[in-house]
């Protein structure tokens, strides 16, 4: 049985430590709950929000008749009831408004710091990092005495195989008029900062977690992961269940992007993503599906035909003449590297941070290791499906 050492936070999407004090059931069930009784506080404020406003009314009151039968002309406005309304700013973004106005009087110096501390910390640490899965090698008594979810058949998602490269958000901004030329910026998960910006025919005002492939630059992939938000809509507090749903039916409505031509033979084929490939997702997982499909789905690479730019020659070239009639792309088939294997709690709706209800599962042994986590998965799970001598 292979010791396992706590893998660094590049090697599993920012790994805490392992508590000894709680178990990852434990921490999962707790972290479950507490997301229910958010998105129950959230319900309710709706609807308070909504019987405040339903008491309203724009026609005359026949109970503001005065005795002469005519009709009283109510003179209130409904300014009274705006103090019994949330704030239409969070209060932490007034405090900040509060104390940069008390701070005039302060260096200019100061004040650039602190706007460039802002900016900074704006996307910094959005993304949503699973736990590595915990597993207790071969004690297989019980499947929650192995680490695996108790309902990890019929209440979790895989997301098989997950490709090598960088996580990050991708965030679509106002249009500048023309369609399918949204600007939009990828930034790093750690710092939030802008590494890349470029048109696509994704929505405006979306934030979409990502990958971007470790060879974007030869296949012009950006893998989408999740979705925080579409076209203005908030998806993140939705249930994983339908995010999958939803990414996948977006996605498929784009039309696909016809990649720039470059003039010029160059090492890199693309300059910015142009193919937005959702990671394929599975449920229900019933062990002999989860045996034969996705643990041999995330061991192997991904092989999809996506569209590559042809050279186009420019006038005055040697042969350009000859090259009038050449299509500006074609389909190439290309292999994305496996990292590994995703699974989500189907209930859970996004959470920035790490948490329990996605668990991470690579496909390679990390440093200290003699045995990948995914086949310590495979062994656990056919040794479940063995029946036990009586």
């Amino acid at each position: 049985m292979s010791t396992m050492h706590p893998p660094s936070r590049r090697e599993s999407f920012k790994t805490p430590p392992i508590s000894g004090e709680q178990s990852q059931q434990s921490r999962r069930q707790k972290a479950l709950e507490e997301q229910k009784r958010k998105r129950e506080r959230r319900v309710e404020g709706s609807r308070h929000h909504i019987d405040l406003f339903s008491k309203l009314s724009l026609g005359p009151d026949p109970l503001s008749e005065d005795e002469d039968g005519e009709v009283e002309i109510v003179r209130e406005g409904v300014a009274g009831m705006a103090s019994m309304l949330p704030p239409a700013v969070p209060e932490a973004s007034m405090e900040v408004e509060t104390t940069d106005a008390q701070s005039v009087g302060s260096t200019s110096t100061k004040r650039k710091k602190n706007r460039k501390k802002k900016k900074s910390n704006q996307y910094a640490d959005r993304c949503m990092y699973a736990e590595l899965l915990e597993m207790n090698g071969m004690d297989l008594q019980t499947m929650s005495d192995n680490g695996i979810p108790d309902d990890l058949q019929v209440n979790w998602i895989a997301l098989a195989p997950v490709p090598r490269g960088k996580r990050c958000l991708a965030l679509t901004h106002s249009s500048a008029g023309n369609p399918g030329t949204v600007p939009t910026t990828l930034h790093s998960r750690v710092r939030g900062s802008t590494f890349l910006t470029f048109p696509s025919p994704l929505p405006p005002d979306s934030i979409l977690d990502c990958i971007l492939d470790v060879c974007w630059h030869d296949n012009g992939i950006l893998h989408i992961l999740d979705v925080i938000r579409w076209h203005g809509q908030d998806i993140g507090d939705s249930e994983a269940n339908f995010r999958f749903w939803w990414r996948d039916a977006r996605l498929q409505e784009m039309k696909p992007v016809i990649p720039p031509a470059p003039s010029q033979p160059s090492d890199n084929k693309f300059t910015y993503p142009t193919n937005f490939l959702p990671i394929p997702y599975y449920i229900p997982l019933p062990f002999q599906d989860f045996l034969q499909r996705v643990i041999p789905l995330a061991r192997a690479s991904r092989v999809v035909n996506i569209r590559v730019p042809n050279i186009v020659p420019t006038p005055g070239d040697d042969g350009a003449d000859m090259d009038l009639d050449l299509p500006r792309d074609r389909l190439d088939e290309m292999s994305c590297e496996s990292d590994g294997l995703l699974l989500y709690d189907a209930q859970a709706s996004y959470e920035s941070g790490t948490t329990p209800l996605s668990l991470w599962v690579p496909a390679k042994p990390l440093d200290g290791e003699y045995e990948s986590r995914l086949d310590i998965l495979e062994r656990i799970l056919i040794a479940a499906q063995t029946p036990t001598a009586v």
